[in-house]
Parts: structure tokens; C-alpha cells; sequence
């Protein structure tokens, strides 16, 4: 009975070890794709090892070894194995009403992995012969979990209200870089007016105003669009509209932005396509 817990907890210890790997590598990626995240983003897993701790419960879980040892490795995968159903639990709470199911799916499959591994280093630690010491091999790793409850304490009330506003303010930025941009593209092209594109204000060919990752209409999270007035009687394109709405419209951004040739910007937390009705900024 003892052998087969023990297993168990390296082979979940294992599996959790990768599966914090896989899953923050394909978020990064997602973010990569979607919004142009920096490629230095791909060395987060590394510099902050998350994964390490259960690698090391399963290189440490081992019936070899003295039961003293097996007892305190047991300890790291309780503890450390709590500390990642934390962040688990809190990115679950973050990405819950998300427009994506990756992200949720993902924390969902991770979380069960750690309840697995708590249980598992539970049940092993009871099938083991007790001894006076365990109590204070416990609590010495049970401090990481204390520790990462109060972090998560003061985090969690910041994250709730304040994670939308990096990507809301670059939006409500690139609004106007793309008015300024349409006023330097008018003045430029007097016998054409306005740009018809996003493409007609990014890199060659176009006029070089914006930068090829909002030219693409994708940037920060949001989806730009640029849609053109009607023509006048010598061609001219004399009025516009841009908007600018949530790729994932949920917790993390709720707000879409409207703009057109007066550059006034306006608002809205519906989720749907901002007009020249909305508030002003």
C-alpha cells in the first residue's frame, strides 16, 4: 500500500511538473499570436520555475530512501502542491467569464492535479510509521503555503479592479495615434482623403503612420477596425470610423472605444460595437 501511494505521487508530482510547462507556454504562445507579446515572454517558465518543486518531489519520493527524506518530500508536494492549487484557483477566478476556454480549461486540469497530489502525499504520509519529528517537518514547508495566502490576500482585491486598465489605456492610445494618423494621411493625399485601411497607414507600402502590429488591426488584447466614409463627388474619402473592441470581452476588459474624423472618443462597458451615441471619454 505504502509503495503504490508513494508511486502515485511521483508519477502526479511528474505530470503537474509538465503540465505547469505546457500550459503557460500555451498561453504565452496565444499571447504571442494575439497581441505581440515580447519573445522574452518564453523565458518567464525558466527564470520563475514554478514547475521545479513537484520535479524535485519526484526525483525525491523514492522507497530507496530513508523514510526521514520520504517524509519531508512528502511535505514539499503538500505544500508546494497547495500553494499551485492557490494560483490555480485564482486564475480560474480571473479568466472564468473570458471569451477563451483555454486558459480556464487549463487551470481546471492543473488544480486537479494538485488535489490529486495533496491527497496522495496525505494518504502516503498515513500508510508511514509516525514519528515526534513530523509535526515540525510540516510546518517548516507549511510556511510557503502561509506566505503565498497572504500574497494571494493582498493581490487578489488589485487584480479584480485594476487588471483592465493597462490594456483598456493602450487602446484608448491607439485610437488616437490612428486619428493622428488619418489627419497626417489627409493632409499627404488631398486628391484621395482619408485612408481606407489600417494597412494604407502601416509599413510600406502603406504611408508608414502606425506600426505593422496595429496595421494588422490586433494589438493589446483588441480588435482595431477602420471603415471608411462614402466618397465625394471627386473621390475623396471625407469621413471615417475606427473602433476598438476586447478580443476577450470578460473581466480583464470590458470597454470598446469609438472614434471617427471630429476625434472625439467614445465609450462603452455593453458588449457590443461602440457608436458616435456612446459618452465621450
Amino acid at each position: 500500500m505504502y509503495r503504490s501511494w508513494l508511486n502515485s505521487v511521483r508519477i502526479l508530482a511528474l505530470v503537474s511538473s509538465l503540465a505547469i510547462l505546457v500550459s503557460w507556454y500555451v498561453l504565452i504562445l496565444g499571447d504571442l499570436r494575439s497581441v505581440g507579446t515580447d519573445w522574452t515572454a518564453l523565458l518567464w517558465p525558466v527564470a520563475v520555475p514554478l514547475w521545479l518543486p513537484h520535479l524535485y518531489v519526484f526525483w525525491g519520493a523514492k522507497e530507496s530512501l530513508a523514510e526521514l527524506a520520504v517524509k519531508k518530500t512528502l511535505a514539499i508536494a503538500l505544500s508546494w502542491g497547495s500553494v499551485v492549487l492557490l494560483l490555480s484557483g485564482l486564475t480560474l477566478a480571473l479568466t472564468w467569464s473570458e471569451s477563451s476556454r483555454a486558459p480556464v480549461s487549463l487551470a481546471a486540469i492543473l488544480a486537479l492535479f494538485q488535489l490529486l497530489l495533496v491527497g496522495s502525499a496525505i494518504k502516503t504520509y498515513y500508510s508511514m510509521k509516525k514519528d515526534p519529528a513530523d509535526r515540525r517537518i510540516l510546518l517548516t514547508r507549511l510556511m510557503v503555503v502561509v506566505l503565498a495566502v497572504v500574497i494571494a490576500a493582498v493581490l487578489i482585491p488589485f487584480l479584480f479592479t485594476s487588471k483592465r486598465f493597462p490594456d483598456e489605456a493602450t487602446a484608448i492610445g491607439a485610437v488616437r495615434t490612428i486619428n493622428v494618423a488619418q489627419e497626417s494621411y489627409e493632409s499627404d493625399h488631398p486628391s484621395a482623403g482619408y485612408a481606407k485601411t489600417l494597412a494604407d497607414l502601416g509599413t510600406a507600402p502603406g504611408a508608414q503612420l502606425i506600426d505593422a502590429v496595429l496595421a494588422r488591426g490586433e494589438k493589446s488584447g483588441y480588435i482595431f477596425t477602420l471603415a471608411p466614409g462614402p466618397v465625394d463627388a471627386q473621390g475623396r474619402v471625407t469621413s471615417y470610423v475606427v473602433t476598438a473592441r476586447p478580443k476577450k470581452y470578460g473581466k480583464s476588459t470590458t470597454r470598446s472605444f469609438f472614434s471617427d474624423q471630429t476625434g472625439v472618443i467614445r465609450s462603452t462597458t455593453e458588449n457590443r460595437i461602440p457608436t458616435a451615441q456612446d459618452p465621450p471619454l
